[in-house]
């Protein structure tokens, strides 16, 4: 559950919450993942661990809200799921690498800090794609949901009265 990438359809039909909690998500991603960017740059600390954020699985920190941006531009629910997988690999495979190298190089605490909001972002944005892709691939579950709640009350009800 760590890396949600299966959901389940929102309980309520509207769904602009879910797309401006996913809209918010994906704003924090961007910022935390330029944030840490410039660190990477402008103190010169490529060569000590930044490689490890860029090549272990080559730009997927980049590529994995890039992703998501075009994916909440066109809807696609394939781009959506793409996009869960590529968070799951940032999440267990490229942050962690980065953080041992980033201890081994003796880099400063606070930049940890960054990386945990990271995977806690990541983790959210998978958990909230994961819902709007559901109802991307079947709009109409709610209403009948609820069509078929009516129906299967009204029909307990007539075999209660026959009992």
């Amino acid at each position: 559950m760590l890396v949600k990438n299966h959901g389940s359809q929102p309980l309520d039909k509207d769904l602009n919450k879910w797309h401006l909690l996913y809209s918010a998500l994906l704003a924090f991603d961007f910022m935390i993942l330029v944030n840490y960017t410039l660190h990477i740059f402008v103190a010169s600390n490529f060569g000590k661990f930044g490689w490890s954020f860029f090549f272990v699985y080559w730009m997927v920190p980049y590529y994995s809200p890039l992703l998501a941006f075009i994916s909440a531009i066109s809807a696609s629910e394939r781009a959506l799921k793409i996009m869960g997988h590529m968070n799951s690999i940032c999440i267990t495979v490229n942050i962690p690498v980065v953080i041992f190298v980033s201890l081994y190089n003796d880099e400063d605490p606070a930049y940890y800090l960054i990386l945990f909001f990271m995977i806690c972002i990541k983790i959210l944005v998978n958990i909230v794609s994961a819902r709007v892709r559901q109802y991307t691939i079947n709009p109409r579950y709610q209403s009948n949901k609820a069509k078929l709640t009516k129906i299967l009350a009204r029909q307990k009800q007539k075999l209660n009265k026959r009992e």
